[in-house]
């Protein structure tokens, strides 16, 4: 959540993004009996995927310190959607649709979000959640401690670690390691955000392990070196999806929880860092992968925390996702809640291809023995939302922001 505070002209940033419950490890979405990564959508679907919920703690402290109202009086428009429904329309059902055999495996969501033959809802037909609007209002009551460390939260566990399928149901097959000590150590943490200034704009979001203000800014110093207007459409775009590229590089080599990885931030935000970057850019499209950054600096390996480090009231652009179509596909039951599936999004631990020559094969398991995105304990998988406030002269001029992810070449209806 990046915020604009009007009266003292600050932007400040709540980072609310999921944690690894404590018992994950790098190789944890690893086949043991193959090591090879598991399917990015089997294990997508597992409940061994499910981060620790973090929005509730993000909400109630963007209310907390920059808020004019309560977190029961802000969940109230919800509420009432939640109470008298809405109509189902294309969208809706194709969202459904796309994921059906998912929502067919926990009888929660079968009976919430599906027909009683398991076939998605007609479209005009009126969904309602009073369930979900019983939740709303005992979180407004009580706080977010009814999550963290109360009822909701058992909820949460035990939905996890021991999931509700329907017979006969072969999607679901890794449970979730949660724990209630995973819900209580959660925080949702404010920080300053990222800054770059491009063509007399600043540009303001979020910092890692989100890659958003570390790639956006990297990507728009590239551009900087470009009339952009004065070129063919053509010609913008391609320098924009290469700057994209030679960006995403760089953000999938150094870019994770900085709490527990060394993430060069001010090398991946330097002008002079986007000019060698520019540098590579030719007439033709580099051919991808292409190879990140090189860094001389040594780097923590991942695992390794170190202390956090701290920072110190009106736009706000929060990004959120569910990630994929509708979430974790299972309910709660008795509060009907999609759970995320977010921790995917941290890296596989891949093993080197077999090579021919022995140097080769130890140069390549030197390139893939550091990740900064693989899952650890309490880590922080990286995002990449883009929640950007922009100011001119320190005026606000635009926002952005949209739930979304990387374009990959992974097939998948997922990505986008």
């Amino acid at each position: 959540m990046v915020i604009y505070l009007a009266k003292t002209h600050q932007i400040v940033t709540i980072d609310g993004r999921e944690t690894c419950p404590s018992a994950c490890t790098p190789t944890m979405f690893t086949d043991p009996k193959t090591g090879q990564p598991l399917g990015y959508d089997y294990a997508s679907d597992q409940p061994l995927a499910t981060g620790v919920p973090s929005m509730v703690a993000t909400w109630a402290k963007a209310i907390s310190r920059y808020g004019r109202g309560s977190l029961a009086a802000d969940l109230q428009p919800a509420i009432r959607v939640a109470d008298h429904g809405f109509r189902v329309n294309a969208d809706f059902r194709q969202l459904t649709e796309s994921d059906l055999p998912e929502l067919q495996a926990y009888p929660a969501s079968r009976a919430l979000l599906l027909t009683q033959a398991g076939n998605p809802l007609p479209v005009g037909s009126l969904l309602r959640n009073p369930d979900l609007a019983r939740t709303y209002r005992l979180l407004g009551r009580y706080g977010p401690s009814y999550l963290y460390d109360g009822p909701l939260g058992q909820a949460i566990v035990a939905a996890d670690d021991h999931p509700v399928v329907t017979p006969g149901s072969t999607v679901v097959a890794l449970p979730g390691i949660m724990t209630t000590s995973d819900l209580r150590a959660y925080r949702a943490r404010v920080q300053a955000p990222t800054h770059v200034r491009y063509r007399g704009l600043d540009i303001y979001s979020m910092t890692p392990p989100s890659s958003s203000g570390s790639t956006v800014g990297e990507a728009l110093n590239i551009l900087s070196g470009y009339n952009l207007s004065a070129e063919p459409r053509a010609t913008a775009l391609f320098h924009y999806l290469e700057a994209s590229r030679l960006a995403y590089a760089d953000r999938n080599a150094y870019v994770g929880d900085p709490r527990y990885v060394s993430v060069p931030l001010p090398e991946l935000l330097s002008p002079a860092f986007a000019a060698t970057r520019r540098c590579l850019i030719h007439n033709q499209a580099l051919t991808s992968p292409v190879a990140r950054a090189i860094r001389t600096r040594p780097t923590r390996a991942a695992g390794t925390r170190t202390r956090p480090r701290r920072r110190h009231r009106k736009g706000v652009i929060p990004t959120t996702s569910s990630r994929g179509q509708v979430g974790q596909h299972r309910c709660l039951h008795e509060h009907h809640q999609l759970l995320r599936r977010q921790r995917r999004d941290r890296a596989r631990l891949r093993l080197p291809a077999q090579q021919r020559d022995d140097r080769l094969r130890l140069r390549a398991a030197l390139a893939r023995a550091y990740d900064p995105n693989l899952p650890a304990g309490g880590k922080q998988p990286r995002s990449s939302m883009g929640p950007v406030i922009a100011l001119r002269g320190g005026q606000p001029v635009f926002s952005a922001g949209a739930a979304g992810g990387p374009r990959s070449s992974r097939p998948s209806s997922r990505s986008s």
